[in-house]
């Protein structure tokens, strides 16, 4: 089964902050290196509060400004729609074989 999806370009949807403690991140980075160990290529987005990001191999590409990173409650509110957004963004210019959405309300 593993073999069917080896070398898939996969695209990480979640809410993954850079900058703050998020006891959750460990579990976001299990996950993505297990799906690399299988021999995938993983991309996914992660936000500071300044910037949303498209994150590959530990390099960051600025898709968006974030205007409200600082803003009490934001990983609660308004992530989601930068989430949503930066994930357009991408899609519109990338393709991908594979897209995981993790914890996203629809």
């Amino acid at each position: 089964m593993c073999e069917k999806i080896r070398n898939k370009k996969v695209l990480f949807i979640m809410k993954y902050p850079l900058e703050d403690v998020y006891s959750i991140k460990t579990k976001l980075n299990g996950q993505m290196e297990a799906v690399k160990c299988l021999g995938n290529d993983v991309y996914y987005i992660a936000y500071d509060n300044s910037y949303v990001y498209l994150v590959h191999n530990n390099e960051q590409r600025v898709i968006k400004k974030n205007w409200f990173g600082n803003m009490k409650g934001y990983i609660h509110t308004k992530a989601f729609y930068d989430l949503f957004d930066s994930a357009y963004r991408i899609l519109k210019n990338e393709k991908f074989d594979i897209i995981y959405m993790r914890r996203c309300p629809l």
